[in-house]
């Protein structure tokens, strides 16, 4: 069965784990598959339903350790889902629209950048980076500062919705108005 997102939009290449691979795309399509030591045949593990997998829309999930980790596009949050079968350990809105009021808002944005050890660097939508620990069993923030403001503006809240660049020790940020460098070797 095919896996249709709406408007035609999969900006999100499909990602990869073992034999395992994530393709979703806008709304609420998101599946994953385990490929055949064939490399030529796959066959559906799980497909999201309400409540469980993931649903991408502008930023990527990552895989970690047997779990996707990924901002998703209904609930505004930042989402754990066991790979094996897509069943949400949890979601926080803080990492993408910095709420702490439960549900933040469709598409709420939080790009990852995986560090190891379950330590990750999250841009967030509202401009903030952040260092944090992401577990099956929780987010737990360690670092919070404010890198560049927001410039666009979606569905009441004002957003920057760019991947961050990390090269040499230094993190490239931009939104529609600058780009912000700053050294991350000290």
């Amino acid at each position: 069965e095919e896996l249709a997102p709406k408007y035609g939009m999969s900006i999100l290449p499909p990602i990869s784990e073992g034999d395992l691979l994530f393709a979703g795309g806008e709304g609420s399509v998101g599946a994953m598959f385990r490929l055949g030591s064939d490399n030529t045949s796959a066959e559906v593990v799980w497909r999201g339903a309400p409540k469980t997998g993931v649903y991408l829309a502008t930023s990527a999930a990552v895989f970690d350790n047997g779990y996707l980790y990924g901002a998703d596009i209904g609930s505004g949050a930042l989402v754990c889902a066991r790979a094996s079968d897509g069943e949400r350990m949890w979601q926080s809105a803080v990492p993408t629209t910095g709420s702490t009021r439960g549900r933040s808002g469709a598409h709420g944005t939080a790009f990852l950048l995986k560090c190891g050890d379950g330590n990750y660097l999250i841009f967030s939508e509202t401009g903030d980076f952040i260092s944090a620990k992401l577990t099956p069993e929780g987010y737990s923030e360690t670092g919070r500062f404010h890198a560049i403001d927001p410039t666009g503006t979606t569905m009441g809240r004002d957003y920057v919705w760019t991947f961050p660049a990390v090269a040499d020790g230094r993190l490239y940020l931009r939104n529609d108005v600058e780009v912000i460098c700053y050294d991350l070797s000290n």
